[in-house]
C-alpha cells in the first residue's frame, strides 16, 4: 500500500472498528491504532489488504490483532511484481545498517536501560510476519529485493543476544569435523 491508500484502508479499518466486535481499540488511541496497522500491512498491496479484510469480517466476534490480519491475506498474488516499496525511511535506515554490517552503537533509550542491555551494540535484523516468513520489499536504489528490517532494543535485543550465545555455546559442544564444516559454511 502506499500513502495514497491511507483513506481507502481507514474505510476499511473504520467499518471493523464499528462492526460491534468486542475490544476495539479506544477512541482516544484510534488514530495510533490505524497508523500501527497500516505501518504493517504497508510492505502488502491495497488489493491484497482489501481480501483480507473480507475475510476477517466474517467469523470475528473481537477486533483482529495486526498478525491476524496479516494472516488472512492471499497466499497468492504477491509477486514481485506488487511487492511493496520501501519508504525514504526505510530505505534509509536498511542502507544504513548494511553499511554498519547491521551492528549499530550501544543505545541509552528507556528500553535498553530496563533491559540492562546499554552495553551492547544494537542490531537490525528481519521483521518477520505472522507466519514468521521475512518481509520481502523494493529498495529504490537496490535492483533485487532486500528484507525489511528493524533496530532491536531493550528485551528483544538482549534475547538476540541471548539465541546468539546459546548458539555459540551448542557449536562448541559439537564434534570438531561438525564444528569445522559449519565455520566453513558461514
Amino acid at each position: 500500500m502506499t500513502s495514497h491508500d491511507l483513506p481507502a484502508f481507514r474505510e476499511l479499518f473504520d467499518n471493523l472498528r464499528f462492526s460491534g466486535l468486542s475490544f476495539t481499540p479506544p477512541k482516544d488511541r484510534t488514530d495510533q491504532a490505524l497508523a500501527t496497522y497500516f505501518q504493517a500491512l504497508e510492505p502488502y498491496p491495497f488489493h491484497a489488504v482489501k481480501q483480507a479484510y473480507d475475510t476477517l469480517q466474517h467469523g470475528l466476534t473481537k477486533w483482529p490483532a495486526v498478525s491476524q490480519w496479516v494472516q488472512a491475506l492471499p497466499k497468492h498474488g504477491l509477486g514481485m511484481g506488487e511487492m511493496g516499496m520501501m519508504d525514504w525511511r526505510q530505505a534509509k535506515e536498511w542502507t544504513e545498517a548494511e553499511r554498519l554490517f547491521y551492528e549499530g552503537d550501544p543505545c541509552g533509550c528507556a528500553d535498553c536501560i530496563l533491559a540492562n542491555v546499554t552495553y551492547l551494540p544494537t542490531r537490525y535484523v528481519p521483521c518477520l510476519d505472522a507466519n514468521g516468513d521475512t518481509i520481502p520489499m523494493r529498495h529504490p536504489n537496490k535492483p533485487l529485493p532486500v528484507l525489511r528490517g528493524e533496530w532491536l532494543h531493550g528485551f528483544p535485543l538482549k534475547r538476540w543476544y541471548s539465541a546468539r550465545a546459546e548458539f555459540y555455546q551448542k557449536l562448541e559442544t559439537l564434534k570438531p569435523g561438525m564444528k569445522r564444516e559449519l565455520e566453513t559454511t558461514r
